[in-house]
């Protein structure tokens, strides 16, 4: 290996990196390119090619497209020399340099820097190389704590963090705004989730209407349902996908219907697709306890089986669909009327569900009153830390948001709770009046769970003794 002050290369290459270019010019490179090709002609070097991984970190895991085509052209003789701004912009990791420094002497490659000469031909020259790499790595370090630490303070100030990258959909580029036409199809998209109705269909709706991320991607499964996800559009604050409180910038769907989406999201019902019969997605599995889906058996007759093991099944479990499906459906019904037969009694009984709902909302305004004496206390004490005031109200303001998303829910229970029960009984077989998806949430508000044991021979494919229900 030949270094600076011996041979000198014939056929250079210039690497240009930047981590991070937000305004997306790459003005970064084009001014390292510029000392870069002022350094070759001072050398006498002739320019063969420009590997620029712009926007591209050296300290992540993030592949370097053209560094990686560079080490290429190394191997195969390409070039013979290599001009870099520093050597930080080469590597930030010390295996990455020394995998390098092999590659140079195995290739008699020269190295140039503009920030100093590094002659990789001696020892002195490589130990220099290693003192600025791990320099530079110290560097890296510092930096991520830092803006770890930033980071820390944005969220316990419910503030966002603006690094690069696109907006987020719904915001502003300083996510302090709500961009309305945006905000009004993530309201459209969380209902229609909501009802059961499939992200997919939503997905190829959007794009077949042109809209697109403000990435100007198509949308796609993922992307959508990390948005619906997302803290922020409830006006929360996540860390590590943990909703961890309350933020500055406005809310764009309620608290209460962030959780009931993120509960839904969070299924584990295999379906992306509205599902088409009655206990798909809800009946589970006895042996592995994933959720059963309908099947036509050999014979054509319909079943509900535990799906193979490469959908996350077990495949250990098969019952006969209809008359499952007519055997759950006579206990609920006659479950539904014997709820309302032992709640006959005096009018002036307060219905036990309404006083619970009343307790949760004594609870909120209690809550509420501290948190005024709370910030009248604050506005009077010329002492007070700021921060202590700002701990104790996240705290209170999260007790409140909590008990409202249980008080929603119990409400929600309450009003398919108190349908007369002769009236669903009738109602059962007409699909207008009791579609699929009705008739689902009447398994789900009184059943807790729906458990398939296996069979004990092939004559019981369907065996009552074998259905095992959970009310709530």
């Amino acid at each position: 290996m030949v270094g600076t002050g011996q041979i000198e290369a014939k056929s250079a290459a210039l690497y240009l990196r930047i981590s991070d270019d937000r305004e997306g010019r790459a003005l970064g490179v084009a001014r390292q390119e510029t000392d870069c090709r002022a350094l070759a002609e001072r050398r006498g070097w002739t320019i063969v090619d420009v590997y620029p991984d712009n926007d591209v970190s050296a300290s992540k895991s993030k592949p370097r497209p053209e560094y990686n085509r560079m080490l290429e052209d190394i191997r195969t003789g390409r070039i013979d020399g290599v001009i870099v701004w520093d050597i930080d912009r080469l590597v930030r990791k010390p295996a990455e340099l020394e995998e390098f420094i092999a590659l140079a002497e195995l290739h008699q490659v020269a190295l140039a820097s503009v920030g100093g000469e590094i002659d990789l031909g001696t020892p002195q020259g490589r130990l220099t190389a290693r003192i600025k790499g791990s320099v530079a790595r110290h560097e890296t370090e510092q930096q991520q704590r830092r803006i770890l630490r930033k980071v820390d303070e944005l969220v316990a100030a419910g503030l966002p963090h603006v690094g690069g990258g696109s907006r987020p959909f719904g915001y502003t580029k300083d996510r302090m705004s709500i961009v309305e036409d945006e905000a009004e199809l993530i309201r459209e998209a969380a209902k229609r989730v909501l009802t059961g109705e499939s992200r997919s269909a939503i997905v190829h709706e959007w794009n077949d209407r042109g809209l697109r991320t403000t990435a100007n991607n198509a949308w796609t499964l993922q992307t959508l349902t990390w948005m619906l996800r997302s803290g922020r559009i409830a006006g929360q604050v996540e860390r590590h996908r943990k909703i961890v409180g309350p933020a500055a910038w406005p809310a764009i769907i309620d608290l209460e219907t962030h959780t009931r989406l993120r509960e839904t999201l969070a299924a584990k019902t295999p379906f992306t697709r509205p599902p088409r019969l009655l206990l798909s997605g809800i009946a589970i599995c006895s042996r592995c306890e994933h959720y059963m889906r309908g099947h036509k058996g050999n014979n054509g007759r319909p079943n509900y089986i535990c799906p193979p093991k490469v959908s996350g099944g077990c495949n250990g479990v098969v019952i006969k669909r209809i008359p499952t499906e007519a055997h759950v459906v006579e206990l609920l019904l006659r479950h539904i009327e014997q709820i309302a037969d032992a709640e006959l009694g005096p009018d002036d009984v307060e219905d036990p569900r309404l006083a619970k709902i009343r307790e949760l909302q004594a609870v909120v305004d209690r809550q509420q009153i501290k948190l005024d004496k709370l910030k009248l206390a604050y506005a009077d004490d010329d002492d007070a830390e700021a921060v202590d005031f700002r701990d104790a109200s996240r705290l209170i303001r999260e007790r409140i948001q909590a008990t409202q998303v249980e008080i929603a829910r119990e409400t929600a229970q309450l009003g398919i709770q108190l349908d007369d029960p002769a009236a669903v009984r009738a109602n059962w077989d007409d699909e207008e009046i009791t579609p699929l998806a009705r008739k689902r949430q009447y398994v789900g508000a009184f059943i807790e769970r729906i458990t398939i044991l296996p069979a004990s021979r092939p004559s019981s494919l369907f065996d009552p003794k074998r259905i095992r229900i959970n009310w709530r």
